[in-house]
């Protein structure tokens, strides 16, 4: 799951699950998508009805 990230990525990353304080280790997914910038369902969905 974790193939292809870069080491500053997952860096990065794990040093921000840490200061978020909540579930850690983060699964493997949804670290994934951390590294990755992909924002969460919630995120998309605020942007969405803000912009409306």
């Amino acid at each position: 799951m974790l193939v292809g990230l870069e080491a500053a990525q997952f860096v990065e990353e794990l040093a921000a699950c840490i200061a978020e304080g909540s579930e850690f280790p983060p699964n493997a997914p949804r670290f994934r998508s951390m590294c990755l910038s992909v924002p969460s369902l919630a995120a998309v969905r605020s942007h969405f009805i803000s912009t409306n």
